[in-house]
């Protein structure tokens, strides 16, 4: 068996390259050497050097010392911990390393250098994709979620999601690029509107902070965490720039429960249920809302910035709520003092004290007592306050969780106690277990000892249970029959105000006559006239008797065609188009097109000097007129209809309190009575928008 020499001389020299110290160069310019103790699979050639110097940008060229392919995130979390000078070989002896950069790659789409590390350590995420047991991506049995390995693509999702007969809800346009890196600039997708970016759609994020600690982020905390690298950058430095220190993450809480529930995490007192308690390794959480800290207050140090001024965007009602009597305000954390002084000056008041710079978030201030222009008066901010809502709600629901844990443990401990008490009654041993005071003796007694219920008695259950369920009924009816009638009363209101211009004419007392041979003649050429007006929505406006006076311009007859009213309102209609044009109504007649009308102008006509009547609504405003009218047509049938419902619920409630004689052919169940109709959920919506009106 002949060996290639040139072959063997390159697998050598990988080999030895693989197991030689690396030098690198720290942020400082000092050389550091990665020790082989860190058994980290470090590549030094040129092409790997080369490849993870530039990105797609091709803005920065900025070579790294090494490039680290992992093979695990224990890799990773050593690398990380070495360099930040806390790496010990064994139990007794701890290295300190000057900080180097290190920076993750995945595919290489950043833009102005922001996954280099120049003379530091670039991990080259995509060797975890390779190496990942027992695939890069794990679809679940139920197809609700995958398991995706870091570095791996959105094509390598996208495939195993299709062999499952699934697809993910939102992922990228282009689809040879990494799942983290798109997840680190939220990932904004053509599913985005839908299903939100990526970031919302992300079950759980297994992080490795900057001490090199791997912390796993459950989906049970349900948090809005950002990894990103423009929101670590922006939580890392305060307004003093004297430290700058990264964070692990930050924390977009929607809701206080959010944060409560990150600090319990943070501590180890977090359960998934009542029965298994997490405990991890504790981090730094820090509260920040402008950054306007001088020395780092609001900074963690490889642990998670919690973003205060979500809460503000996410507060209901509104970030601040001034009282009715305008002597206080409800404020939401991260509200800037900008914000206070608007919703004060709205309502005519004003703060006794605030800041001088009003673009501070009024937690912020209020940490350091809030000294003001009015402090020599008012005292303080801190002074001025009246309640601070600290996060209690999820530390009560935690303090409920150990009780019923407590209370389960009680329980278990009373039956193996009472296992092992034996009674001796006339010279024999009971050894039958002490139940009580447990759930199950009291289930045993109450089918031992509770009176069996009659038929008569189930019967006037259900007839008491239908009854408050049709009282209840009658009380939601009224309440939405009282909103129905107040929104009429608003549509009135609004039809009136558009219809004040309208002056409409009345019908001439000398008006031409016309024998019945010329109306029968008038009729039938009428009617075989191709030109026609159409009358729709807008009814009668100046616009449709200037269109009649340009038709009589030219011909002595004009048609006008009406669509989707009945006859009377045709005939409403007619009338009206013959008071205010000044012509003979001829005749009103249903064709296929819809009820035609024919006008004749007069023998005497004469083309009047302005064609749009002035006692007439516009265009504009006939249109405003029609949807008014529309609207207050719906409400008067919604109250009809309420009213009609109401009175037969009553009526029913009247026939259940009379003496009940059950005959052959009448239902058993008596809740069928009530019918779940009535429950609409059109009306909730309608309910619910009227609330937001109110």
């Amino acid at each position: 068996m002949t060996t290639n020499p040139s072959l063997s001389t390159i697998t050598l020299m990988t080999l030895l390259m693989c197991l030689s110290p690396t030098l690198i160069k720290s942020e400082k310019g000092i050389d550091v050497l990665l020790p082989i103790s860190l058994n980290l699979t470090v590549l030094t050639d040129p092409f790997s050097i080369s490849a993870a110097s530039h990105d797609f940008g091709n803005v920065t060229d900025e070579n790294p010392g090494a490039v680290l392919c992992p093979s695990s995130p224990a890799e990773v979390a050593r690398l990380l911990r070495f360099a930040n000078g806390d790496f010990s070989y064994d139990s007794e002896s701890t290295t300190s390393s000057p900080g180097f950069k290190v920076a993750a790659r995945g595919q290489g789409h950043s833009l102005r250098g922001q996954a280099s590390a120049p003379g530091g350590v670039v991990v080259n995420m995509t060797c975890l994709a390779k190496t990942a047991k027992p695939a890069a991506v794990v679809v679940s049995a139920d197809g609700t979620y995958a398991d995706v390995a870091a570095g791996a693509m959105w094509v390598e999702v996208l495939e195993a999601a299709l062999a499952r007969g699934v697809s993910p809800v939102t992922f990228t346009d282009y689809l040879y690029l990494s799942v983290g890196g798109t997840l680190s600039n939220a990932g904004i997708g053509g599913q985005v509107f839908r299903h939100g970016p990526q970031i919302s759609n992300v079950h759980e994020l297994d992080v490795i902070t900057e001490e090199g600690i791997d912390v796993l982020l459950p989906i049970s905390l349900n948090l809005t965490v950002l990894t990103d690298p423009f929101s670590i950058s922006a939580a890392s430095r305060d307004f003093g720039n004297i430290t700058d220190v990264n964070p692990g993450a930050v924390l977009c809480p929607s809701s206080p429960a959010e944060v409560a529930r990150l600090l319990r995490f943070a501590n180890g007192d977090f359960s998934y249920d009542s029965e298994s308690t997490t405990s991890s390794p504790g981090f730094k959480v820090a509260a920040r809302g402008q950054g306007h800290s001088l020395r780092g207050q609001a900074s963690a140090p490889g642990g998670v910035v919690v973003n205060m001024t979500y809460l503000a965007k996410t507060a209901k009602p509104a970030a601040v709520v001034v009282s009715a009597d305008g002597t206080y305000a409800d404020v939401a954390a991260g509200a800037m003092w900008v914000e206070v002084l608007e919703a004060a000056l709205a309502r005519g008041v004003s703060p006794v004290t605030f800041t001088d710079y009003l673009y501070l978030s009024v937690g912020g201030t209020l940490s350091n007592a809030g000294i003001g222009g009015q402090v020599f008066r008012h005292g303080p901010q801190i002074s001025n306050v009246h309640e601070l809502d600290v996060i209690t709600e999820a530390l009560r629901e935690r303090q409920k969780e150990i009780t019923e844990v407590l209370q389960n443990k009680e329980d278990q401990l009373r039956e193996t106690a009472s296992a092992r008490v034996t009674l001796v009654s006339q010279g024999k041993r009971i050894k039958t277990p002490l139940l009580a005071g447990t759930l199950a003796e009291t289930i045993a007694a109450s089918s031992r000892w509770a009176p069996d219920a009659s038929s008569v008695d189930v019967e006037e259950l259900k007839r008491e249970a239908a009854s408050i369920k049709r009282a209840a009924l009658i009380r939601d009816l009224d309440l939405r029959l009282l909103y129905a009638k107040q929104k009429l009363k608003k549509a009135e209101k609004a039809l009136a105000k558009v219809q004040k211009d309208l002056d409409p004419s009345d019908l001439p007392t000398d008006s031409e006559i016309i024998t019945e041979e010329e109306r029968l003649l008038f009729r039938r050429i009428g009617l075989s006239m191709d030109p026609f007006l159409l009358v729709g929505r807008r009814e009668v406006f100046d616009g449709t008797i200037e269109n009649m006076h340009l038709h009589w311009k030219h011909r002595e007859l004009v048609k006008i065609i009406v669509r989707g009213k009945s006859l009377p309102q045709v005939k409403h209609i007619a009338i009206s188009l013959e008071a205010e044009s000044g012509g003979v109504l001829v005749s009103v007649d249903n064709t296929l097109k819809g009820y035609a009308i024919i006008l004749y102008r007069g023998k005497n006509y004469q083309m009047p000097f302005r064609l749009r009547p002035s006692n007439l609504l516009t265009r504009k405003k006939a249109f405003a007129r029609s949807i008014e009218l529309q609207r207050r047509e719906a409400l008067k049938y919604h109250v009809a209809d309420l009213e009609e419902r109401i009175e037969l619920l009553k009526t029913g409630q009247e026939e259940d309190r009379e003496p009940h004689k059950k005959s052959d052919g009448e239902e058993d169940n008596l809740y069928l009575r009530v019918d779940e109709s009535d429950y609409s959920s059109d009306e909730d919506e309608s309910f619910l928008s009227l609330e937001e009106e109110t």
